[in-house]
């Protein structure tokens, strides 16, 4: 068996390596663009699934389906366009041979064709079957075809085109992706929330709400409570106050008085008792809220004794329960108790002249003493621990 001469080998297994570098670039270049595809897929779905999800408002099970599915379609799609070329450079998939490289070299070089392909394939044949060709042609060919090859740069059919053409598309999605958020952010972050968590459900959203004020409040007993509501959004044409009184068991109900664009007003006159209520108009309700009403604090008794002076030689006399006016000598001492209703935290007397006398505050009691120097009229004025002052005070 003749040998073939050096150079022939020598090129051969040049060329040999110049198609494994195409082969490589090759597997790169298409792991780019399985990349950049995937990222495309990625954001086209997304895109799909939140106009959906914001067209039709699914239910849970359908954004189960629908989240699920184009799970499975993205993971899909990236196995798909990532893990052939990804498994092919890392040595763990078998890339094609050197006959189909050189077969796509070919094509895309017009100057060599098939004379690639056909001179490793005589290359092959000749080292198994001898007799058959010539060695001398063989030899003169692979010189020849060194030289038609020698300026040819085999890895430029490799190139990212392909890809840059994918990102272009990547740019298209990604920026109708920003648009729609930038330009209804309500509604698109709304869509994703409820795809991110398909499994729970969402109420149907209003085309309006209600913002109650005062809301819950603690009020004095007989005071007026003014309620007011705004309605934000597209405001509706009638909207309702149901309440309910401590104590009894169905709600009343009125239509509240519109004094405004999108306020609403109702006012409660004299409130006796703690009432709950809400405001309503069609399928919109608010939050129920408490009016607590406190008891403004009262005498519950008023008990005056007066020390005459010693020159009268009267002594001591205790006026009747709850009898505030006195009748005596210049000089008198009068000694006040009071009992309140509630605990108090600051008790006066106060005179048509403008004098206050503070008492002595114990719980629900309250004392003091005070000389009669002239005539005149006085109050007493208290204050529980809420602040609350007793209303009208009796004028003795």
């Amino acid at each position: 068996m003749r040998r073939m001469n050096g150079r022939a080998e020598e090129i051969y297994r040049e060329m040999q390596e110049r198609l494994r570098s195409v082969r490589r670039k090759a597997n790169r270049t298409f792991l780019v663009r399985g990349i950049v595809t995937s990222v495309v897929m990625f954001f086209t779905i997304l895109l799909v699934v939140l106009v959906l999800e914001s067209l039709f408002r699914f239910g849970v099970v359908e954004r189960t389906i629908m989240f699920w599915v184009g799970l499975v379609s993205v993971i899909a799609g990236i196995v798909w366009t990532t893990g052939r070329p990804a498994l092919r450079l890392l040595g763990l998939l078998a890339n094609d041979d050197n006959q189909y490289t050189a077969v796509t070299v070919g094509n895309a070089f017009p100057r060599i064709r098939d004379r690639l392909v056909n001179l490793l394939q005589l290359y092959e044949e000749r080292k198994r079957s001898v007799p058959y060709y010539s060695v001398n042609l063989i030899d003169t060919s692979f010189v020849e075809l060194e030289r038609d090859i020698r300026g040819l740069d085999f890895s430029s059919i490799a190139g990212y085109s392909e890809s840059r053409r994918v990102a272009r598309g990547l740019g298209v999605v990604v920026g109708v992706v920003l648009l729609l958020f930038l330009v209804s952010p309500g509604v698109f972050l709304g869509a994703l929330n409820r795809v991110l968590h398909f499994q729970q459900a969402f109420a149907t959203p209003v085309p309006f709400t209600l913002i109650v004020e005062p809301g819950d409040k603690e009020v004095v007993k007989g005071e007026r409570v003014d309620i007011m509501v705004r309605a934000t959004g597209n405001p509706p044409e009638k909207v309702f106050l149901s309440s309910r009184p401590e104590g009894q068991l169905a709600y009343d109900e009125v239509q509240l008085t519109r004094s405004g664009e999108n306020v609403f007003q109702h006012s409660f006159f004299g409130v006796k008792s703690t009432t709950r209520y809400f405001v309503h108009s069609g399928q919109v309700r608010s939050n129920d809220y408490t009016l607590a009403v406190h008891d403004r604090p009262v005498i519950k008794l008023l008990r005056l004794v007066l020390e005459y002076p010693e020159y009268s030689r009267v002594g001591t006399r205790q006026l009747d329960d709850n009898i505030g006016d006195v009748a005596a000598l210049q000089g008198t001492t009068i000694q006040y108790r009071v009992e309140a209703s509630k605990e108090l935290s600051a008790a006066m007397l106060v005179f048509r002249n403008g004098d206050m006398v503070s008492l002595n505050i114990h719980s629900r009691k309250a004392t003091g003493t005070t000389r009669l120097v002239e005539d005149g009229t006085y109050t007493i004025r208290l204050r529980d621990r809420d602040g609350t002052e007793n209303a009208d005070p009796i004028e003795y």
